[in-house]
C-alpha cells in the first residue's frame, strides 16, 4: 500500500508538555506544524508536578524563572489552567540534609531577588504551619517555601491543544514515527505508519522515547532510564494543603493533595537502581518503601487508603542538563529531551528558544551548555569521576566544550 506524502515546515515528535509548547511557538510564526504522537495526545498520566523553589542545579535557576513568568502571564488571563500559587515544606531528617536544606536556601537568594523563604526548626511550629497533630520524631528542619507553582497536567495540555488549532497546526494522534529516510547529512522522510513526512525541521521533543529514535539515528546521545512511581490515596483525615517534598541522594518524594480529593505520593528515583529500567511496571517494593519514607515525616499517611499506582518513565542524561539545540550530525534534526521531572515548568522557556533558533537562526549563549552533541564528539572526553567529585567540574568541561564548538551566537532579538 503506498503511503500518503505530507509536507510541513516542522515537524514536531511528541505531543506531551514539551512537544505541544515547541509546535505551539513555531505554529505562531505561521509555520505549517505537524505534531506525531504515539499515543492519543494528553492522555498518557505525566510524571512529577514540581516546585520552583526546589530547582537545586545553579545552571538552571535563571531558566526557572524565565519559564516561571511564562505561566504566571499564563494564569493572569487563563482561568482555565487552573494553576496555583501554594506553599511547600522541603524535610531534613539528619544533618546532611539539613545542610543541604542551607545551602538550597541561601543559592535561591543569590538569584531571587526579595525571595521569602526560610527554614524552620521548631517541632510545634511545622506542625502549626501544617494544621498537622503529630510530626516524625526524625524530622529536624523544613525549608518553608511561601509560593510554589502548582501546575495541573491535563488543564495544561488541554489549553495547549486548543491554542494549537487555532493556530493551524495539525496533530496527529495513535502514531508513531517507525523509520527515517536519510540522505548525506539530512532526514528527508519521517516514515510512520500511514504516511511519509517531508519537514524542513524536526524537533525531537519524546522524552524517555526518544532514545528509541536516537538509535535509529546512530546518535549516541546517552540517556539512562529511571522512574516515578505515583501513589494515589485518599485519607479519612485531613491532611496539608502544602505541598510535601523530601529529597535523598537516591531520589525525591513529593506529596500533595489534588482537585478530585485524594492526594499524590510521588517517589522519583534518578539514582535508585530498583527505578533504573524503561519498564512501565508497578514495583510494589517502591511503593512500600515510598510510604514508609513520608510517614516518617507524617505519621498520619499510615492510615491512608491506596486508590491506585502508576509509573512514568524518564530519560536522565549524566549531567542532568537537558540536550537542547540542533545536533551537528543532521542538518535540520533538533532536540528538546532530557528535562526530568522538570519537564512541565520549563517547558515554555526552552519551547520559545527553540521556536527562536528554527524560525530565525537565533541562539540563545545561555543555552549553549546544553549542546545536544556534548558528549558525542571523539575530541570531548567526560571524566565522569570529576564530574562526581566537582559541580564545577561539570560547568567548566561544559564550558570549555561550548566555547570550542560553538560559532558566536548572535544576541536574542
Amino acid at each position: 500500500m503506498e503511503k500518503d506524502i505530507i509536507k510541513v515546515d516542522s515537524c514536531v515528535i511528541g505531543g506531551s508538555i514539551v512537544g505541544l509548547w515547541t509546535a505551539l511557538d513555531l505554529a505562531k510564526k505561521a509555520q505549517k506544524v505537524l505534531v506525531v504522537d504515539k499515543t492519543y495526545i494528553g492522555q498518557e498520566k505525566s510524571n512529577v508536578d514540581i516546585c520552583i523553589n526546589h530547582m537545586c542545579n545553579e545552571n538552571m535557576y535563571d531558566i526557572a524563572l524565565k519559564a516561571q513568568e511564562k505561566w504566571l502571564e499564563l494564569k493572569e488571563h487563563n482561568l482555565d489552567l487552573n494553576i496555583e500559587l501554594r506553599g511547600s515544606l522541603s524535610f531534613a531528617l539528619n544533618h546532611e540534609e539539613e545542610d543541604n536544606l542551607n545551602t538550597i536556601l541561601r543559592k535561591q537568594k543569590q538569584h531571587i531577588e526579595n525571595f521569602e523563604s526560610f527554614i524552620i526548626k521548631d517541632k510545634q511550629a511545622i506542625k502549626t504551619l501544617l494544621k498537622a497533630r503529630e510530626i516524625g520524631e526524625q524530622v529536624r528542619s523544613a525549608l518553608v517555601s511561601v509560593e510554589d507553582l502548582s501546575l495541573n497536567h491535563q488543564a495544561c495540555l488541554d489549553y495547549l491543544r486548543q491554542q494549537l488549532i487555532k493556530n493551524g497546526a495539525q496533530f496527529w494522534g495513535s502514531d508513531e514515527v517507525i523509520d527515517v529516510e536519510l540522505k548525506d547529512k539530512k532526514i528527508t522522510g519521517l516514515i510512520t505508519k500511514e504516511s511519509i513526512i517531508k519537514a524542513d525541521n524536526i524537533v525531537l521533543a519524546t522524552g524517555a522515547k526518544s532514545k528509541i529514535l536516537l538509535d535509529r539515528l546512530d546518535l549516541k546521545m546517552p540517556l539512562r532510564p529511571a522512574r516515578a512511581h505515583i501513589v494515589e490515596y485518599t485519607s479519612k483525615t485531613q491532611l496539608p494543603q502544602q505541598i510535601l517534598n523530601y529529597k535523598t541522594k537516591f531520589g525525591e518524594y513529593i506529596c500533595k493533595s489534588m482537585l478530585n480529593g485524594r492526594n499524590h505520593l510521588i517517589y522519583t528515583g534518578l539514582e535508585d537502581q530498583m527505578q533504573a529500567t524503561w519498564s512501565r511496571d508497578i514495583n510494589q517494593q517502591v511503593v512500600n518503601s515510598s510510604i514508609l519514607e513520608m510517614i516518617r515525616i507524617l505519621p498520619i499517611l499510615e492510615y491512608a487508603d491506596i486508590q491506585d499506582c502508576y509509573t512514568a518513565q524518564l530519560a536522565v542524561t549524566p549531567d542532568r542538563m537537558p540536550f537542547f539545540g540542533k545536533t551537528k550530525f543532521y542538518d535540520n534534526l533538533y532536540v528538546n529531551i532530557g528535562l526530568n521531572s522538570s519537564n512541565y515548568m520549563l517547558a515554555p522557556y526552552f519551547a520559545q528558544n527553540m521556536a527562536k533558533l528554527i524560525d530565525k537562526k537565533v541562539k540563545n549563549p545561555d543555552l549553549a551548555i546544553f549542546n545536544p552533541d556534548r558528549f558525542m564528539l571523539d575530541d570531548y572526553k567526560i571524566d565522569y569521576k570529576a564530574i562526581a567529585e566537582s559541580e564545577t567540574t561539570i560547568q567548566t568541561l561544559l564550558k570549555e566544550f561550548s566555547d570550542a564548538n560553538e560559532q558566536p551566537a548572535p544576541e536574542e532579538e
